[in-house]
């Protein structure tokens, strides 16, 4: 098992200066590879507070001359708002820079001020990122950018430089899968699955990972490699004290998040290809935001170092499956000081306990 991290820059309610977030940021990055972190992402968002990252390359490659050892990615490229040329030859130059240490995450995007904001009509997102990934994938396996298109058309065939230092990048890929579509399109793209948590595994798996599992070996001939499982986590030595934060933070920010993507809009109900997620809005407004905020935390990792490994293994009985743990830390406005607690303790008394758990190779359901 792999941990790494997805680096958000949230100013949770504009409550600090972008400045101070940051300036931040840029201090708790630099604790993931002495913490013993096998990789850190940087999520891509646009116009909102929700998460300033706008640019994950720059990042990347910043963190890229600060580290020598920790794998490092976007969490994800958002494919419908880049140009595959230029996604996959950012890539590129990150392994160059890294000396082979860049790894690949591909999604299609949800927010609608973003979608909004760069024009592009959310019932277009699948037939997009169906075609911009395998462009992006088909250039850092082979070194040739396909050219044409039906959506992407404005460059022929050509070479790309510099070429790539790996043609397999096979373990080396990861697509979000938070409905059934797209997990069965990250099985056919054969990226490893990437979610995150927000309904209990028991329903994902017959939902999402069985699917995707099929769709994989069917195009692939092979078993695909560990899903990576997005989760809030919080740990500190006293339970009652990690309860207490993990339920403020992790409620504030599924909160914000509804609110970001607005999850429960009525575009959803019009957006074709997005038919799960109106289906959730419809649950979510039924149960209110009290108990969106309950649900959520309760399956989001949090407690004591002891207790974090026990749902890990937990986990690991349910999906049947390997799986890299992807942390999401200090949301909600958590302090930065409680936040650096947390990683520092996670490096100290959970990674070393969590690379000790056999990972179970075959899914119990299929």
């Amino acid at each position: 098992m792999e941990i790494g991290c997805l680096q958000q820059c949230q100013n949770f309610e504009d409550r600090r200066t972008d400045q101070e977030v940051m300036e931040n940021i840029l201090r708790i990055a630099d604790l993931y590879e002495p913490a013993g972190f096998d990789f850190l992402l940087m999520a891509e968002h646009h116009f909102h507070g929700y998460s300033m990252t706008p640019t994950p390359p720059n990042f990347l490659a910043y963190m890229a001359g600060r580290t020598t050892k920790i794998k490092l990615g976007s969490g994800v490229i958002i494919v419908p708002w880049n140009d595959p040329y230029r996604a996959a030859t950012q890539v590129l130059m990150l392994d160059y820079l890294s000396k082979g240490r860049a790894v690949l995450g591909l999604g299609r995007g949800l927010s609608k001020i973003e979608m909004d904001n760069f024009g592009i009509d959310m019932s277009l997102t699948r037939p997009m990122y169906d075609e911009g990934a395998r462009k992006i994938i088909e250039t850092l396996n082979t070194g040739i950018f396909p050219g044409g298109g039906e959506y992407y058309n404005s460059m022929q065939r050509c070479e790309v430089r510099p070429a790539p230092l790996s043609k397999d990048w096979s373990d080396r890929t990861y697509c979000v899968g938070m409905s059934p579509d797209s997990a069965i399109e990250a099985g056919r793209l054969g990226g490893r699955l990437m979610t995150f948590t927000s309904i209990p595994w028991e329903m994902y798996i017959p939902t999402c990972f069985n699917p995707y599992k099929e769709a994989f070996i069917a195009t692939h001939g092979r078993e695909p490699g560990p899903m990576v499982c997005g989760d809030c986590i919080y740990v500190h030595e006293d339970e009652e004290r990690a309860k207490e934060v993990a339920y403020e933070h992790f409620g504030n920010y599924v909160e914000w998040t509804s609110k970001f993507y607005q999850t429960d809009g009525a575009h959803m109900q019009k957006a074709k290809g997005y038919e799960s997620y109106a289906k959730s809005g419809e649950i979510m407004r039924a149960v209110g935001i009290a108990g969106i905020r309950e649900h959520f935390c309760s399956m989001q990792l949090w407690g004591t170092p002891k207790q974090i490994v026990e749902k890990v293994r937990a986990r690991q009985e349910v999906i049947g499956h390997p799986f890299d743990l992807c942390a999401l830390f200090g949301v909600g406005g958590m302090d930065y000081g409680v936040l650096e607690d947390c990683i520092k303790l996670m490096g100290s008394k959970v990674i070393p306990e969590l690379k000790k758990l056999q990972d179970h190779r075959s899914l119990k359901a299929a």
